[in-house]
């Protein structure tokens, strides 16, 4: 076939592109260093050696920023030819992949990886109307240049699917060459990218300023990028590696420029011989309808061409994960109890502690503990199933005694992975990096034993492996097995489910490589993640890609860790839930006491919490994943008989909603993002509404809404012609029941506090007994029928108490009118429905007080105790000192005869009260001495 060669340079490049379009509308036709390619789909640009165009034809968007300068891009972008030749570059390419999921600064600077430049040479040979390759001649590490180094794109046009295909492929006269990349230049303002990033997460430009690099085996969990439209559709970028063989990485920057990307595929090591690099083939795709239907290509390409293990009908049938201790029967009974002993059969538990040893104890003996056996007997008979625990990952403290426990510590040793780019001859394994290649014959052998004997002998149902989503770059190549540590992995978990076939697996983190035998994966938490800007992002904008690139095999469960809903931090508890419901995932909880088990008297986060658990295991909920998915819609879920369950964006926050018959029931809510909310249902214990729902919201804050819940008899409503809401103000905490009503109104941090007067409304049927504006009696204006109207100064804080009722002025009463709440730590927010007269677990006390009318003149004296302290008094809203954070305090309260006023007392444990009225002692007239 006759190659057109053209060298070209921009002074000539429109006569030879107009030329060329002239001569043969090609697909592929020459462009200004590069080329352009044009199929009914897409029309892509590729120039200075990066995709730095892309047009959609099916929505008419653009996708990359044509007013970037690439040029402060990829000097700090790794791509290009990647290079060990000397111990500087060697050195740099340590740094920068040592870590398989870190950030650098986005000014960093890496040697190691020679890129295209404004003086790079291009040369164009379109081989035919649908293939050409691109030649880029004379790199450069941002300080030296390489004349004689070279980047080819090898660009061509699928003739089945019509994808664009690039295959990066980087040349150097000098040895240590170990990738080559493909580059796409920075997204447009309003596009954003659906990435497989450590179990799914949405990028955009608005993140911190920096350089984030992905190892795919690990944590860029699939060779899969989805670019969003700003409307509507998709363009994908990925990788078809059937063999799971080829180490790769996911570079991304963000800087001035926008949001860029290096995707990069490694040679198979060792480097020191090699010269040049290209193993893998990118392509490129429009989609119209969005990255599921982008996602679904890509899947069913792998569901057809990579080798994956058939799973038990029930492994798709889990809709819980409870996190276990071991196999005792008291779990099960848990497990049942919190179900109602429904459905306990889609249930799974991970156990952490079956091994005999402890949990992370001489990895060398897997033996159970002594009652396994037996306990696994009731487990069958009652129907929830067990994941049990092992290490395959590490050999920690072995204390080897039998030859069966001696051939594990050998074998471990063989099978530690040897990091890349160490000095020839000094390589060893790396501490916290490298681990075991599950490739490896002998160890993978002694521990696939160990799994069989689990669940073939001991009865498990299912193995959880941990750490089983790290595959080190091996130093070693295809020495280990003949397999690198990605395909070791899949080999791994292959046998794993095929030698045991009514078994499930389980992992801490699901990529694609473990997801040919895995079913299930932990959903990381806010506790994984480095830096700040990456936690934040994973949990203000999760993604379900990666759950939809597990599907059907494999599936996400909740594993909020440090956001469980017993360490009552509201906000780390909501941050869990936004994963959750961004990714789609299993609900999970850790149903290991009493509290944990409690499904009775819960109220906001509590009751959310097991409303979404029992939803799940009733109806048997799994996550689907549809090509046409709705921007509204983060999750979709699907039933055991086909019920329609998602987690829709709205207005106010996030729903839990079900459609049946053509209508939608609110499960649950969140109220996140808004001063006030206009939805049906209520906050338990919120003391402000206005026509339409909630109001005196904090934006930064999250509100559970129970849509059969009323609001209070009593409450207050915003009274301004500015906002639906307090116009510079938010509750800060509240309560309202049918004895009192109170808010403590503090100005919003971001509105400046330009107008300080407002007002506020109390609705209620009568007029109130008393009502305190800052500890102070006021007397409310009536502002017609059941409406009296406060006003008030905001200034730092306001705080309005209104009592409703005659409380008893019988004092040693007390104790039983006392409303004992338990609250989140950070949010005075209930988490049971509280209870009078009851000490378990109250942390805020509250009771009208009322002094008696006709014992005379005397003084209110008040005993408060409290194991662990007394945080704060408050009377009417205001704090009174007391000595310290003591465990019992006696305060003189200033009460007239017949006055009555709300106490709140603040502790860590359940407060018990008590009250006296003290008359001073009678006086009487001594007779005159004579």
């Amino acid at each position: 076939m006759k190659l057109l060669l053209i060298n070209l340079c921009p002074l000539a490049m429109s006569a030879i592109l107009s030329a060329s379009v002239l001569a043969a509308p090609s697909v592929i036709t020459p462009a200004t260093d590069g080329v352009v390619v044009e199929t009914e789909r897409y029309r892509a640009t590729i120039s200075q050696g990066a995709v730095t165009g892309f047009l959609n034809k099916l929505t008419g968007e653009e996708y990359l920023d044509q007013y970037t300068d690439l040029q402060k891009v990829t000097p700090h972008l790794p791509g290009g030819l990647g290079t060990q030749a000397t111990d500087t570059e060697r050195e740099s390419a340590f740094k920068l992949y040592k870590w398989p999921w870190w950030e650098h600064p986005a000014t960093s600077t890496w040697p190691n990886h020679h890129f295209i430049s404004a003086t790079t040479k291009c040369a164009v040979k379109l081989k035919d109307e649908k293939s050409a390759t691109v030649t880029y001649t004379g790199l450069t590490d941002g300080t030296k240049s390489y004349p004689d180094e070279t980047v080819t794109l090898e660009v061509a046009v699928d003739a089945e699917t019509g994808d664009l295909l690039v295959t990066p492929i980087a040349r150097s006269p000098r040895p240590g060459v170990y990738s080559s990349s493909l580059t796409i230049a920075p997204l447009g303002p309003a596009i954003t990218a659906e990435a497989p990033i450590f179990d799914g997460v949405r990028l955009d430009r608005n993140m911190q300023p920096m350089l984030w690099v992905n190892q795919w085996g690990g944590y860029w969990d699939y060779g899969f990028l989805a670019f969003n439209g700003y409307k509507k559709g998709a363009v994908a970028v990925w990788c078809q590696d059937a063999e799971l063989k080829y180490y790769k990485y996911l570079h991304y920057l963000i800087n001035p420029e926008g949001i860029s990307f290096s995707l990069t595929a490694f040679n198979i090591p060792p480097f020191d011989k090699l010269k040049e690099a290209g193993s893998i083939t990118w392509r490129l795709q429009a989609f119209e309808k969005g990255w599921s239907q982008a996602v679904a290509r890509f899947r069913d390409w792998r569901l057809k061409n990579v080798q994956f293990a058939k799973r038990p009908d029930w492994a798709n049938q889990i809709s819980f994960v409870n996190g276990g201790v071991n196999a005792g029967k008291m779990w099960v009974n848990n497990i049942d109890g919190y179900f109602n002993s429904n459905n306990v059969n889609r249930t799974i538990t991970f156990a952490a502690t079956i091994r005999g040893e402890g949990f992370d104890k001489n990895h060398a003996n897997n033996t159970p503990y002594k009652n396994f056996k037996e306990d696994m007997n009731y487990w069958k008979e009652r129907g929830p199933k067990l994941m049990a625990y092992l290490q395959p990952m590490i050999m920690w403290g072995p204390k080897p005694e039998t030859d069966r426990e001696k051939a594990a510590v050998a074998a471990s040793k063989k099978a530690n992975t040897i990091s890349v780019f160490q000095k020839s001859g000094e390589a060893k394994p790396v501490e916290y990096i490298d681990q075991h290649h599950l490739g490896e014959p002998e160890w993978q052998r002694w521990f696939l034993d160990w799994v069989k004997e689990y669940i073939q002998d001991y009865g498990a149902d299912a193995v959880y492996h941990d750490q089983s989503y790290h595959c080190p770059v091996d130093a070693r190549g295809l020495a280990i097995g003949g397999k690198t540590s990605t395909q070791g992995m899949a080999d791994y978990f292959y046998k794993a489910q095929t030698e045991s076939p009514n078994s499930l697996h389980g992992t801490e983190h699901m990529t694609e490589v473990n997801n040919v035998g895995a079913s299930l994966g932990i959903g990381s938490g806010i506790l994984w993640g480095t830096a700040e800007s990456m936690r934040k992002q994973r949990i203000d904008h999760p993604s379900p890609i990666s759950n939809a690139l597990h599907w059907p095999n494999g599936a996400l469960f909740a594993f909020p860790h440090y956001s469980q809903i017993n360490q009552g931090n509201l906000e780390r508890i909501h941050w869990g839930m936004n994963i959750s419901e961004g990714r789609g995932e299993l609900p999970y909880a850790a149903l290991q006491s009493a509290d944990a088990t409690r499904n009775k008297d819960l109220v906001n986060e509590r009751w959310l919490d097991v409303v979404r658990s029992h939803t799940f295991v009733n109806k048997g909920l799994r996550a689907v994943f549809p090509a046409d998915w709705d921007r509204n819609v983060f999750s979709y879920f699907q039933g055991a008989n086909g019920e329609d369950v998602r987690y829709l964006q709205t207005a106010w926050g996030s729903a839990f909603i079900e459609i049946a018959g053509g209508k939608t029931n609110l499960i649950s809510g969140r109220i996140h993002g808004t001063p006030y909310a206009q939805v049906d249902g209520g906050i338990f214990g919120w003391p402000f509404y206005n026509a339409r729902g909630p109001a005196g919201l904090h934006p930064n804050r999250y509100y559970v809404i129970d849509p059969q819940l009323q609001r209070p008899a009593a409450y207050f409503s915003s009274n301004n012609q500015f906002s639906p809401s307090l116009y510079e103000g938010f509750v800060e905490e509240g309560f309202a029941n049918d004895q009192f009503a109170y808010i403590k109104i503090k100005p919003r941090e971001n509105l400046l506090d330009i107008i300080r007067g407002d007002s506020v409304l109390l609705n209620a049927s009568e007029a109130p007994k008393a009502v305190f504006l800052n500890g102070k009696p006021v007397q409310p204006k009536p502002a017609g029928d059941g409406k009296w109207e406060i006003r008030f100064e905001l200034t730092g804080s306001a705080s309005i108490v209104a009592i409703l009722k005659d409380a008893s002025a019988d004092l040693a009463q007390l104790k039983s009118n006392s409303l004992n709440r338990v609250v989140g730590r950070d949010w005075p927010m209930d988490q049971y429905t509280p209870n009078t007269g009851g000490e378990n677990g109250a942390r805020l006390t509250q009771a009208v007080l009322r002094a008696p009318a006709d014992q005379g003149p005397g003084k209110l004296e008040l005993t408060a105790a409290a194991h662990g302290g007394i945080v704060q008094i408050e009377l009417n809203g205001v704090a009174i000192p007391f000595l310290g954070e003591i465990n019992k305090t006696v305060l003189t309260l200033p009460f007239k005869p017949g006055e009555q006023g709300l106490l709140s007392v603040r502790t860590t444990h359940p407060a018990t009260l008590s009250a006296q009225w003290i008359t001073p002692p009678a006086t009487t007239n001594a007779p005159a001495a004579k």
